[in-house]
């Protein structure tokens, strides 16, 4: 199977939570052919890691090298509960494009929402896959060394399989594989925007969870703290950054164990907190959540077929 491998550093800062929405200023071109397979490519980075695991006193987090207009690799942190890619104006310098005046679009983080410049580029490329040209937003550097990050628009076809334990990331083309051994395999739905969502239970509330691997903490509704409030402690005042720079005030607190299909997690911190971007998905009227990288950098290893509309995880040894 034509695959990328990718091995590069990643980002272990506390980085902000954040999720992009993003109403484009021009439509793409359905004409155009992106899906042209080149050989396997093998990018070897001179840092040790690529994708990095929770540690004690760190959140792991996941970087995809990504090219544009033919310079790079760019370090794009991997989104999935943003529909654009998007990067900050260093990589705009670098590539000697000026951010557009009038191309400007709307900008939905977690906490708030911008107009924002954007660039254009005529190529973007992971290793072997191909995503034609693009509109990026130019964002704050709010990302802990990242220069961007990289949504999973194009991913309709694609299988995502990161190993925690192996520091190593595959983008492939999904061939309909089953879970291997040792995965528990959680169905999801996505939307026209690809975003992951699956039911989980939290303390037996039954909740509604997107997956977010750019956010550092995992985001809480108001409607799950009022279902968990009579099991949940007070907790501890925690501010969430997003992208759009503004801050929303919550309080991080230690909740039952989370049930995600036959996996238990256990001793898990969610910061609740009314932010913008319940609103903006409809999910403020039952209990729902953003699962961030406090619970993911947790696992072993992660699978998400976006054409099977499926999610494989296996918990670490």
């Amino acid at each position: 199977m034509t695959f990328t491998q990718v091995r590069l550093a990643a980002a272990l800062a506390l980085l902000p939570t954040l999720s992009l929405a993003q109403v484009p200023s021009t439509p793409t071109d359905p004409t155009k052919d992106t899906s042209t397979l080149q050989p396997p490519v093998v990018v070897e980075g001179a840092e040790p890691k690529y994708v990095a695991p929770n540690t004690l006193d760190r959140i792991g987090r996941i970087w995809a090298p990504v090219m544009l207009n033919g310079k790079g690799p760019f370090r794009l942190v991997l989104d999935t509960s943003g529909n654009s890619s998007a990067v900050i104006a260093s990589v705009a310098d670098r590539l000697g494009v000026a951010p557009q005046q009038t191309g400007k679009v709307k900008l939905v983080g977690v906490t708030g929402k911008a107009e924002v410049q954007t660039i254009k580029v005529e190529t973007m490329t992971v290793g072997d896959l191909s995503f034609g040209d693009a509109t990026l937003p130019v964002v704050a550097d709010v990302f802990g060394g990242a220069e961007g990050v990289l949504g999973p628009k194009g991913f309709g076809d694609k299988r995502i399989f990161v190993d925690f334990g192996k520091d190593m990331i595959h983008i492939a083309r999904s061939s309909g594989r089953a879970a291997e051994k040792g995965f528990t395999r959680v169905p999801i739905s996505t939307d026209r925007q690809q975003l992951p969502m699956f039911e989980i239970r939290v303390g037996g509330v039954k909740t509604k969870a997107i997956l977010s691997t750019a956010g550092q903490q995992t985001i809480g509704n108001s409607s799950l703290r009022e279902a968990l409030l009579k099991r949940a402690h007070e907790g501890t005042e925690q501010g969430v950054v997003g992208v759009t720079l503004d801050v929303a005030q919550g309080q991080s607190i230690a909740v039952p164990p989370i049930a995600i299909g036959g996996l238990v997690i256990r001793n898990v911190q969610i910061t609740f907190a009314d932010t913008v971007i319940f609103d903006q998905w409809n999910l403020t009227r039952e209990p729902a959540m953003l699962v961030g990288m406090n619970v993911i950098g947790s696992l072993d290893a992660l699978v998400i077929d976006y054409k099977m509309k499926e999610m494989h995880i296996r918990p670490r040894r």
